[in-house]
């Protein structure tokens, strides 16, 4: 407890270490009485009481930094204090900003040497909604004596009940019910010898930071084993992309069972295990224009889209092929634009051959033209020529058939092979 008896008569000698000590009696002793009352940290935020309206003050109790003055040389110094501020409503906010109301010239005086030095400090804290120093959530709420008492008042059943059921660190009481930590968890796990150990659980899920969560930083915890009824479930759902089992294995109750829908393991020389198929043997190679071996059959939409090298055409899927994929156009035409002369003129004696709807030119594989029908006039002697022949365009088939002689328009009869 610190004092300064003034009663004594004679005039009192007032010195600033009378003054020092009258300011830590009121604002440090006080606040260090009121944190061992409470049990909080000088370095912690608290909130006493908030500030309701204008008229309602609050109190706060934060650390930040203040100017202190060294008694001996009078030279400033900063350090971090918890303080006790009045916090006021100004209007309300989710923040605090501390205001001292002695800033400026209102806060300094005239010491004898004639220097104005800051003497006066006011400091408050202010609900604001912008800015600020600290966050209202920052802040602990304490409750006061009476509400502590209060909850002790409610909750002494609850805390008799705790008392009589407290299960104590040194396992001197065994438990007697079910212990469920919510969302916190153990740290370390490790039983005392038993012959046996029951975990009723669907799935076992397992997993380390620094192994597997490594591997798969989003999902660190895997489902190693699966209660999935009648089936037993290891690395349920590939979870892990390996699963490694040192020892030899063994099977006593596998059944052999002789049907299409089960498959034998194949295990290789670095010991990965794969599916066979039945029937399959685990030396035959798969075939290649060099190689014999095992190949797969193509379905039909394989032959017909595909220009795969690696499975086998049967004698039905080309006839299919053949059949959906050749066109045969055929029938007659006449020429026009006749002339006794063209032998080498496509624009003259001429007929046009189109591709059938979906082909195109790229698509024709052969195509032979004829003389159908030719008409004379005059005399037809060793001078004459008599022709029919066709060239191919961009998007069709020019025929030009006529003879020198002739009497009228040349008819041709075609036939075109296409296939996609």
């Amino acid at each position: 407890m610190k004092r300064v008896l003034f009663g004594y008569k004679g005039g009192f000698p007032l010195e600033q270490e009378t003054l020092i000590q009258i300011q830590k009696a009121y604002s440090v002793d006080m606040l260090e009485a009121l944190f061992a009352l409470w049990g909080v940290s000088p370095t912690g935020k608290y909130l006493i009481k908030t500030a309701t309206n204008d008229t309602d003050d609050g109190w706060i109790i934060a650390p930040f930094d203040i100017t202190v003055i060294n008694p001996l040389d009078g030279s400033e110094m900063q350090i971090s204090k918890p303080q006790l501020l009045r916090l006021k409503h100004n209007g309300g906010g989710s923040r605090i900003r501390i205001r001292d109301l002695r800033a400026g010239d209102d806060g300094d005086l005239e010491y004898a040497d004639g220097q104005p030095k800051k003497v006066y400090e006011e400091l408050i804290g202010e609900l604001v909604t912008t800015g600020g120093e600290f966050l209202v959530s920052d802040f602990i709420p304490l409750d006061s004596i009476l509400e502590l008492t209060a909850g002790i008042s409610n909750n002494s059943s609850e805390i008799n009940t705790v008392k009589e059921n407290y299960l104590p660190r040194d396992g001197s009481k065994p438990m007697t019910g079910d212990l469920d930590l919510g969302s916190n968890q153990i740290s370390k796990l490790d039983t005392n010898e038993s012959f046996s150990a029951i975990v009723r659980s669907a799935d076992f899920n397992l997993g380390y930071s620094g192994r597997r969560g490594q591997i798969y930083p989003d999902r660190p915890i895997g489902r190693a084993l699966v209660d999935g009824g009648d089936t037993l479930n290891l690395n349920y759902s590939n979870d892990w992309d390996k699963t490694t089992i040192f020892g030899n294995l063994n099977f006593p109750s596998v059944q052999q069972i002789q049907n299409r829908e089960n498959v034998p393991l194949f295990i290789d020389r670095n010991g990965n295990v794969s599916k066979g198929v039945i029937g399959e043997s685990v030396i035959t190679p798969d075939a290649t224009e060099s190689v014999k071996g095992k190949a797969e059959i193509a379905t039909q939409n394989e032959v017909n889209t595909t220009f795969d090298r690696t499975r086998i055409v049967t004698p039905g899927t080309l006839r299919g092929y053949i059949s959906s994929n050749l066109r045969y156009t055929y029938g007659s035409v006449r020429t026009t634009s006749r002339s006794q002369q063209g032998f080498n003129d496509f624009n003259r004696n001429y007929a046009h051959i189109f591709p059938p709807f979906g082909y195109r030119m790229s698509n024709l594989m052969a195509f032979i033209p004829s003389i159908m029908w030719i008409q004379y006039s005059g005399d037809v002697d060793g001078n004459d020529l008599l022709y029919c022949r066709y060239t191919r365009r961009s998007d069709r088939i020019v025929v030009i058939a006529q003879n020198s002689e002739n009497g009228g328009d040349s008819w041709i009869n075609y036939l075109a092979i296409w296939r996609k």
